[in-house]
């Protein structure tokens, strides 16, 4: 899975996603970190929250398509459903 270590404390968000191992997908990663940054997020809830949008991103490439053909573009266009998704619940 994902972990994330701050102040000593470890948090582990999701798990292991193979559609995330494309290029770019850590540079959609750190632009979903540094959106909610500019959002007034704290820095780990930024870090987490982008984190567990980014493993939702992945796993629903994954079942659209066993995660074969995805691509950075893929997963910036479902950055808005999956935010909204996550604000709703």
């Amino acid at each position: 899975g994902n972990i994330v270590i701050s102040s000593g404390k470890s948090y582990i968000v999701g798990k292991a996603c193979p559609a995330l191992a494309v290029a770019g997908s850590g540079d959609v990663l750190a632009g979903m970190i540094g959106s909610f940054l500019s959002q007034g997020y704290d820095s780990l809830s930024a870090i987490i929250n982008a984190v567990q949008v980014h493993f939702e991103i992945g796993q629903a490439l994954w079942q659209e398509n066993g995660g074969r053909g995805a691509i950075a573009s893929d997963m910036i266009a479902m950055i808005p459903h999956k935010v909204n998704k996550k604000k709703d619940q």
